[in-house]
């Protein structure tokens, strides 16, 4: 019965101005040995010259429309297999192109790896003891350390140590030093003293030598020398770098 309703519902989008096409034919050898239905006439799927009037062109594309939704509706039932052009195929060229780009990963971004280490030096800047403010001096300490020890600093929780910096190793850093040589004359006795306190919290003290001048940091290691006690876990950062007037500035 559903396939006699389809091909009624086929028969009712043919066009009504032609009689050939309307009434239904017998069907034939020829038809069934096609698998054709007899209700759409034969010569009505053939292509139409170029050179046949308009109205004859108008009932082929009827026709053919009507053929198409026959064959649609008689392939969802499952009778036969669906054409090509019921969307049904697959292109594998395209699905292997979409398989691959799913995997590819993203090339990393050089900008944003840049702002990302930007942020974390900005962040090995940030002082608790002021509020958690950024100074550019405590930032630049933790980058001499690193290129002094060859690791990689992060800020030191305030909740956990009482010190600066952390490495990868867990292993904690709180600086002295790093202020103009001019106040080192003043500053040295404090100096040695903030040394041997920060040995209690922390388990490297880097000394930041970068603004004294030569003799001030010739006293410095020989304090460090002194104390060999120390066992390496006061070390000095910036020796290398000379004191001028901006430098003092800007430590």
């Amino acid at each position: 019965m559903e396939l006699a309703g389809t091909l009624h519902i086929a028969q009712s989008l043919q066009s009504p101005y032609s009689s050939s096409i309307s009434r239904p034919r017998p069907i034939t050898g020829d038809a069934m040995s096609r698998n054709l239905s007899p209700e759409i006439p034969q010569e009505a799927l053939r292509v139409a010259p170029e050179e046949q009037p308009q109205g004859h062109k108008r009932r082929f594309t009827l026709a053919r429309r009507a053929a198409v939704f026959l064959t649609s509706t008689i392939a969802s039932m499952g009778l036969i297999a669906s054409p090509v052009w019921a969307g049904t195929e697959t292109d594998a060229s395209s699905t292997a192109t979409v398989t691959t780009r799913s995997v590819t990963q993203p090339v990393p971004d050089a900008a944003s790896s840049s702002l990302a280490e930007q942020e974390r030096i900005r962040q090995l800047g940030i002082d608790p003891a002021i509020g958690n403010k950024f100074r550019p001096g405590e930032a630049r300490t933790a980058l001499r350390i690193e290129s002094e020890r060859a690791v990689t600093l992060m800020r030191a929780p305030d909740d956990d140590i009482n010190a600066d910096w952390l490495d990868s190793h867990g292993k904690s850093y709180d600086a002295v030093g790093n202020f103009p040589s001019k106040y080192f004359p003043g500053q040295w006795s404090n100096l040695q003293r903030q040394i041997l306190l920060h040995l209690n919290k922390a388990d490297f003290v880097p000394v930041d030598v970068s603004r004294f001048k030569r003799q001030h940091k010739n006293q410095v290691r020989e304090f460090i020398t002194g104390h060999p006690e120390f066992n390496s876990r006061v070390f000095v950062v910036g020796n290398e770098e000379s004191s001028d007037p901006d430098m003092e500035k800007t430590g």
